[in-house]
């Protein structure tokens, strides 16, 4: 038997890729055992599927995988928990942590659904509209600010518990 306590020679014979098996059971493990964790990559996975089909270019920086996809997506994570008021993604984070992202939901509590958008296309580099900005009550010097702290935090996600992090945007990934 295998370290995932899976008969290999069994794998084998039945034509089963035994580490593809070993690989399932540790992401079921990980996640379907943990109802917050199965909740967020559902919900999550949901998200990312959904930024592209809102962005053709960051839908084909998925499927290819690009490199920028792993600086993009922790970020729309936090954007994601901000306008959602949600903090199950920092179940990826150690606790001094906490005052990071505490500033960031002060700074971000008035934002308008406009002004996630806007944030959400900065994010992604993308032409950012004066009309728009002006209707969501936010100075180019707000959005490049709340952009820098919100890259600022998604790093400190990703590094927090990169083992956890990867595995939890490898599954949500597999939507592409």
């Amino acid at each position: 038997m295998g370290s995932s306590g899976i008969n290999a020679e069994y794998m084998g014979s039945s034509g089963i890729n035994a580490e593809y098996m070993g690989d399932s059971w540790t992401k079921g493990k990980f996640f379907f055992l943990n109802p917050n964790i199965t909740n967020l990559l559902m919900e999550f996975s949901h998200e990312v599927e959904l930024l592209g089909m809102r962005y053709a270019d960051v839908k084909e920086k998925m499927e290819s995988m690009d490199a920028d996809v792993f600086l993009t997506i922790p970020c729309m994570a936090i954007l994601n928990s901000l306008k959602l008021k949600d903090e199950r993604i920092y179940i990826f984070c150690d606790k001094p942590l906490d005052r990071l992202f505490e500033e960031l939901k002060e700074k971000t509590k008035t934002i308008s659904d406009k002004g996630y958008s806007i944030i959400e296309r900065g994010l992604l580099e993308k032409e950012s509209d004066e009309r728009g900005m002006k209707e969501a009550n936010l100075t180019k010097e707000q959005l490049d600010e709340l952009i820098n702290e919100i890259k600022r935090a998604a790093m400190v996600l990703q590094r927090s518990k990169p083992a956890d992090w990867n595995l939890f945007i490898e599954t949500a990934m597999d939507v592409f």
